[in-house]
């Protein structure tokens, strides 16, 4: 074989499989209507989403073959302190304060009235994690600071919120975890560490722990609803959507920005239900959108038996199998009492586990499930497709046995079964 042959074969094989990759790639759905700062802007054709999957994983696992075990070991052992630097970035408004402009780590600590020697030291370390990136200069010490595009993800009307829950008390639960519920089972790991209460009770004695969450929650709804309604097909377009847990009602908004037809309701505890019909008025949908206190755990309002598709995003995996079967049964005694029978479903958006995705994000995955072992009832955890047709299954649901099963272009499946 030639030297030109050999060449050609090699640059062929690559491309062949991108081909493959594109001939076998979905082909996404269009809304009606796709609003100014839709969140599917965030999502990439399915083409370029497989090829970037596949890149990525190949570079993963290269990089993960030629590290010597001792390197990785160290790595998986001090991988906290990364997001130590990422914390003390964020609480300390410095990502914030270095949006607003370049600065040197002096006028950073002069105007934050912090130490200089510390902030030095955490900004060039976010450096070297690739948060900020500096620019030098050849006068000495005054070399200054920006984000990169991940430290913008930092920022108060982004991550903010979700850096600073889940290095506050849920390392701690995570702590308890692992040195007490591994052992004794029955509570969380948050129970573990807080005195006997639980995330639910703990968050809502304390409102600004509350509102971090929703916050939080929120934060995280970008790239999933964008990947939701990109992949997504409701069955009419004028269906009633009703997020139950919906919290500040985010992911109804944007539904029904793309579903000008549609009405929708939120299900979630009181005080969530105020901030989400303030955020839905804001949002100028309260002519076809309302937020209504309640607990999942109890009978729905009357009003929720209009509802086509209960929509159930991270709920599932929060709860263990006894809790999450009350919550199905309430939404089947729901749907049940509606006036006039016609299909009605139960859509659930979590990372569903072992669906063939990427070992990075079959990785994620079961850390979040460790998380949620961590943070809620003792049995909570991601779970498999089948695990939740047993769900579907114990609530009584007609179409346990044949759930749907829609890819999205992110880390969550979308499971949905006829009630």
């Amino acid at each position: 074989m030639s030297k030109i042959t050999a060449v050609a074969t090699v640059c062929a094989v690559p491309a062949l499989a991108i081909l493959i990759l594109i001939a076998t790639s979905p082909n996404g759905v269009t809304p009606p209507h796709i609003p100014d700062g839709s969140f599917t802007g965030l999502i990439p054709p399915w083409p370029v989403f497989k090829v970037a999957v596949k890149i990525n994983s190949f570079f993963a696992t290269a990089a993960r073959v030629t590290t010597p075990p001792d390197v990785a070991a160290l790595e998986l052992a001090t991988a906290w302190w990364k997001s130590e630097v990422v914390y003390g970035l964020g609480y300390n408004g410095i990502f914030d304060l270095v949006a607003s402009r370049s600065m040197t780590c002096h006028d950073v600590a002069t105007e934050l009235d912090l130490q200089e020697f510390v902030v030095c030291q955490y900004m060039e370390a976010g450096v070297q994690l690739h948060v900020m990136e500096k620019n030098d200069s050849s006068e000495h010490d005054s070399s200054t600071y920006s984000l990169t595009p991940v430290g913008d993800m930092y920022l108060k009307d982004n991550l903010h919120s979700f850096l600073m829950m889940i290095n506050e008390e849920t390392r701690d639960a995570w702590r308890g975890a692992s040195t007490e519920v591994i052992k004794s089972g029955k509570v969380s790991g948050f129970e573990a560490s807080f005195g006997g209460k639980d995330f639910w009770t703990y968050h809502n004695a304390r409102p600004e722990k509350s509102a971090q969450f929703d916050r939080a929650m929120k934060s995280l709804g970008g790239g999933a609803t964008g990947a939701m309604i990109s992949d997504w097909k409701p069955s009419r377009e004028d269906i009633m959507f009703c997020d139950i847990g919906g919290g500040l009602g985010h992911v109804l908004a944007h539904v029904l920005e793309h579903y000008p037809r549609m009405r929708g309701m939120v299900l979630d505890q009181p005080e969530s239900a105020k901030r989400a019909n303030e955020y839905l008025k804001e949002r100028g949908l309260s002519n076809r959108a309302e937020a209504v206190g309640g607990s999942f755990f109890d009978p729905f309002p009357e009003k929720f038996s209009e509802c086509d598709v209960y929509h159930i995003r991270h709920i599932i995996h929060d709860w263990p199998d006894a809790e999450n079967v009350l919550i199905l049964k309430n939404i089947k005694e729901s749907a049940a009492s509606a006036p006039t029978k016609s299909k009605k479903s139960v859509a659930v958006v979590d990372q569903v586990i072992d669906t063939g995705a990427s070992p990075a994000m079959e990785q994620s995955k079961r850390l979040m499930s460790i998380n949620m072992v961590a943070s809620n009832p003792y049995g909570s955890r991601e779970r498999t497709v089948s695990e939740h047709e047993e769900l579907f299954t114990a609530a009584g649901f007609s179409g346990a046995k044949d759930i749907k099963v829609t890819s999205l272009r992110t880390i969550q499946t979308l499971l949905e079964a006829e009630i």
